[in-house]
């Protein structure tokens, strides 16, 4: 038994607090040690709980900012919930003792302890922190036990020797704590900023934890209703009041019972009580609620359309013919080639006629029927597969754009397609080798095309999910072609409300370039091209790299140095029109979607005046050429 420093040994049932954090095997060990060292106090768990402001998505997590209202109180209450199975799992290592959790919501674990410390005017503190035991405002209001990986390391802040003989003397077996001496002026100040907004719990609900694993399961299903019981569980602490001073009420069972004043401030303590016939109560509740969740998610999967807020939003199902029949017609107009022929196109897959490759597999240049073409073949390591091959040949198989790739042929047994040639490359390859202005705003109308003809396609839209310079493409005069559309999306076209069309469906694409709200969300909107184009239209503006570059072009404009951040590699730009231009770029990023332009409105005037200019500069350029020559 741990020997105090008067040299008196001493069992007691006075309270001992202990802070704990996330590192259960570090924290365990030091509440190991106050359980051999005060074998009858009462413990009482003190943890500070942060939610974090980054959200699990897809393998990888994003800002909190990109998701709803709904979802984030979700990603609070899961959180909140692995917090209390981990103050579960400390109260296995108590066995029968008694024991309390007290938590404070707080970004900040120091300011949130000394809250806890001066809300419940804890006496005795056990801490694994260093920097938190030579705290003075903690000092002067409790004595600190500084342990370590389960070894005592130091005691401070003595305890007042007053306090000490009337707690010695104490003719009760229920200990109390003793009253804090009044705390200096800095002290009161600080304690009225901080401390007075926290819903503090009843400080006599001292039941313990459930401790077997059902109970655990009950204890976190009960923090998922909290929203319900609160009611019971709060009232108003005034302000400029300490929590000691403030007025109680008393619910049913005679527990006193605090909350706060201002609904606003996000810091809560909170404590909870093993009531069996409560527990059981809203276990069964839970168990009804997770029958009803599971029976509507079946629904939602099975209904063939969504309609919510206005919004029509058509399921995969619904889309019949279009990528989801297995066995689908191919186009009149596109040819079938066996196996053999596009073997023979490519000198048997010679790796030196491989012209790119990406995420389905390497492109070859080769010759068929006397033309050259390009053979996409499909990677068996790849993860697309028949479902993306059958998806491109039947959005290219209905459209027809002079901006959009030619899609010629197709071996349906190995899920090959056949493209017209395109000797120039990618536009990102042509970015490296300083593409000229005038031929960036061009392909930037010609692009723009491209989309509002998939956009407007009847009866069905098609959105291409993954607009980004890898995919377009370029002839030998740079005039550019769209092509990948294995992430492409079919959307039935209502003609009466263009602006709702919207399909659910797995997030796909490429970061940096793909929708932040398709990628939360999963519906998939014209909008969500749009947001693309902005990408590729910032890029080829300045030459920055993708990622975060709509921040650093709004940086450049904000200070006013909108010529420096465009791409002198490609000229001079017309800076007016082309700070217009990234203006309007920097709206088609925006995570509002209905902030981003349409791209049939008429405020890409810009870009049809800079494709204006870079004609006439053309013109100029060829006269100067011929004059010279001359």
């Amino acid at each position: 038994m741990y020997s105090r420093r008067d040299g008196s040994s001493r069992d007691t049932e006075e309270a001992i607090y202990v802070t704990l954090g996330k590192e259960f095997k570090k924290d365990s060990t030091n509440l190991s040690w106050v359980l051999v060292n005060f074998p009858t106090a009462r413990i009482v768990f003190l943890h500070v709980h942060w939610p974090s402001k980054w959200m699990p998505f897809m393998g990888g997590k994003v800002s909190h900012k990109l998701a709803n209202e709904q979802e984030q109180e979700l990603h609070r209450r899961n959180e909140r919930n692995e917090m209390l199975k981990l103050m579960c799992r400390y109260k296995r290592i108590c066995t029968r003792r008694k024991v309390k959790l007290e938590y404070v919501n707080d970004e900040n674990v120091l300011r949130g302890i000394i809250n806890l410390v001066k809300t419940f005017r804890v006496k005795r503190l056990v801490t694994a922190s260093r920097s938190m035991s030579k705290q003075a405002e903690l000092l002067e209001c409790c004595q600190i036990w500084l342990v370590r990986d389960g070894n005592h390391i130091s005691t401070s802040g003595a305890i007042r020797e007053d306090t000490e003989t009337k707690v010695e003397n104490e003719e009760s077996q229920e200990l109390s704590i003793p009253a804090l001496e009044p705390l200096t002026n800095e002290s009161e100040a600080y304690a009225a900023n901080e401390s007075e907004a926290y819903a503090t719990p009843s400080s006599d609900l001292d039941d313990e934890i459930p401790s077997d694993q059902d109970e655990i399961h009950t204890l976190t299903d009960r923090s998922l209703c909290h929203s319900d019981v609160s009611q019971k569980t709060e009232t108003t602490v005034r302000e400029n009041e300490s929590p000691s001073e403030s007025n109680t009420t008393t619910d049913e069972s005679g527990g006193e019972m605090f909350s706060e004043e201002a609904p606003d401030r996000p810091v809560k303590h909170k404590s909870f009580r093993n009531d069996a016939a409560e527990v059981q109560l809203l276990w069964a509740e839970v168990k009804q609620l997770k029958r009803e969740v599971k029976k509507l998610k079946i629904r939602l999967k099975n209904e063939s359309s969504i309609a919510s807020k206005g919004k029509a939003v058509f399921s995969e199902q619904k889309l019949k013919g279009v990528g989801d029949n297995p066995n689908p017609p191919i186009p009149e107009h596109v040819t079938e080639f066996s196996h053999s022929e596009l073997k023979r196109a490519t000198n048997n897959f010679n790796r030196r006629n491989i012209i790119g490759e990406g995420g389905y597999g390497p492109v070859y240049r080769g010759k068929l029927r006397g033309a050259v073409v390009a053979i996409k073949m499909l990677n068996p390591k790849s993860k697309q597969g028949h479902p993306e091959f059958q998806q491109e040949v039947h959005v290219l198989g209905m459209i027809k754009n002079p901006y959009i790739i030619k899609l010629m042929g197709v071996c349906s047994k190995s899920c090959s397609l056949v493209y017209e040639y395109l000797p120039s490359g990618t536009l990102k390859q042509q970015l490296v080798r300083a593409l000229s202005w005038q031929d960036r705003v061009r392909i930037l109308g010609e692009q723009r095309s491209a989309l509002i003809c998939l956009h407007t396609n009847k009866p069905y839209a098609i959105i291409h999910a993954d607009l980004k310079p890898q995919n377009i493409l370029l002839d030998e005069n740079n005039i550019s072609r769209l092509g990948d559309f294995g992430t492409a999306r079919a959307i039935l076209n209502d003609p009466s409300n263009q602006e709702t069309i919207c399909r659910k469906t797995n997030p796909m694409g490429t970061t940096g370039y793909m929708d932040p709200i398709f990628l939360m969300t999963g519906e998939l909107t014209p909008q969500s091209d749009v947001y693309s184009y902005g990408v590729v239209t910032l890029q080829l503006l300045t030459g920055l790299l993708e990622l975060n570059i709509a921040e650093q072009v709004e940086e450049g404009l904000r200070r006013g140095v909108a010529r420096q951040i465009l791409d002198g590699s490609a000229g001079d730009w017309p800076a007016v029109q082309a700070e217009k231009l990234l203006r309007l770029a920097l709206r088609c990023c925006s995570l509002e979607r209905k902030q981003r332009p349409s791209l049939e409105s008429k405020e890409w005037r810009t870009l049809d005046i800079l494709r204006a200019m870079a004609g006439k500069s053309r013109k100029l350029e060829s006269t100067s050429i011929k004059k010279g020559a001359i």
